[in-house]
């Protein structure tokens, strides 16, 4: 009886460092952050998109130029739902970029594009073809004064 039980719970261990060893691996990941925490109106925020998979990650680009993304704005303790940017209305193509395994991609855009002051953050949709699943990233947080 005491050998089922040691084995049992030695599968079990086993079992767990399995675990572990895949929460450690996909901490590689698909990031998105901004250059600064802090933007005067009439600033650019740089966008930065970090793959550190080992696989593409797909992104839409609205016109061929915008980063197809939305943003959330922060009311008293709770973030807002997501809201588009203008260009997100406009009636042309959408092409698809790729984001090569462990890369950076930057993006610009004024703040003043954000319809007022405020604490915000960006909410950025992908594709991951390889495990065919589509996922959403949001950045820090950073407020235009």
């Amino acid at each position: 009886m005491k050998i089922i039980f040691l084995s049992i719970l030695l599968f079990s261990f086993i079992l767990s460092c399995g675990n572990l060893t895949k929460t450690q691996s996909s901490s590689n990941q698909l990031d998105i952050k901004t250059d600064k925490t802090y933007y005067a109106i009439s600033d650019s925020i740089k966008i930065i998109l970090e793959n550190s998979t080992e696989f593409e990650i797909l992104l839409r680009l609205r016109c061929k130029t915008y980063l197809e993304i939305s943003y959330q704005k922060k009311n008293l303790d709770s973030w807002s739902d997501n809201l588009d940017f203008w260009y997100m209305s406009l009636g042309c193509l959408t092409s698809i970029d790729t984001l090569k395994p462990n890369s950076i991609y930057s993006y610009s855009m004024k703040s003043g594009i954000f319809d007022s002051t405020g604490m915000y953050r960006l909410v950025l949709d992908y594709y991951n073809p390889v495990e065919k699943t589509n996922g959403i990233k949001y950045s820090n947080a950073f407020e235009i004064r």
